[in-house]
C-alpha cells in the first residue's frame, strides 16, 4: 500500500488485525494501548483505494485458497495520482500465473490536485508488452460486444 503512495498513516500504525470485528482486514492503531480502528475512517478516500489495491493484490499473490483472478473497475477514481496508477499497473503486470483484469477509461481527467489526465498509453509505455493484453472497445459503442 505504501508502494502506491499511501500517506494517511505511518507504516507502524497500520497492520492486519487478528481480532474481531476487523479480523483479517487492515486496521489503524495509533499505539498498542489504543483500540484498533477501521482503516477506512483513518484514511483519505484516495488512500483507502490504494489500501484496497494492496490488500487485494496481496491476497492474489499470497492467498493459499485464492481462485487466482481479480478485477478492478476504474482504479483512476478518488483523486488518485497518475504516479500511483503507474505503480498499480506495474505491479498488476507482474502476475504471470494469475489473472488481473482492469476496466478503465482510456483518456479522462483525474480528479486530483493537478487535474492530471489518465493516459493509459503513457501508463503502459513503462510496462513490457509481453506482460499485458490491452483490449479496447470502440469509443462509439454503447454496449459491450463479443471480442474476437
Amino acid at each position: 500500500m505504501f508502494d502506491f503512495e499511501y500517506d494517511s498513516n505511518e507504516k507502524w500504525e497500520v497492520n492486519i488485525s487478528d481480532k474481531e470485528p476487523f479480523k483479517y482486514f487492515p486496521v489503524y492503531q495509533q499505539n498498542r494501548q489504543a483500540p484498533q480502528q477501521s482503516i477506512r475512517i483513518n484514511s483519505s478516500a484516495s488512500d483507502f483505494v490504494r489500501n484496497i489495491w494492496a490488500y487485494t493484490l496481496t491476497l492474489l499473490s499470497e492467498g493459499l485458497n485464492h481462485i487466482g483472478i481479480v478485477m478492478f473497475d476504474e482504479p483512476g477514481q478518488h483523486k488518485t495520482k497518475m504516479s500511483s496508477l503507474e505503480k498499480f499497473f506495474q505491479v498488476c503486470s507482474t502476475f504471470y500465473d494469475r489473472q488481473v483484469i482492469i476496466f478503465t477509461s482510456v483518456d479522462k481527467v483525474l480528479d486530483n490536485e493537478n487535474d492530471e489526465k489518465l493516459d493509459i498509453y503513457k501508463i503502459l509505455d513503462g510496462i513490457s508488452r509481453e506482460n499485458y493484453k490491452l483490449i479496447e472497445l470502440d469509443s462509439d459503442s454503447k454496449a459491450i460486444k463479443r471480442l474476437l
